[in-house]
């Protein structure tokens, strides 16, 4: 069973908040939650 990983992304930025929310989709093969 695939547990999703939640993340908690602190930034001040939205389109920086967009950027990295885009990069973990890219790299990670784990199914997570960002929340902003």
């Amino acid at each position: 069973m695939s547990e999703t990983i939640r993340v908690l992304l602190l930034e001040d930025d939205p389109a920086d908040a967009r950027l990295v929310e885009h990069m973990l989709r890219r790299i990670m093969r784990a199914s997570f939650a960002v929340e902003v």
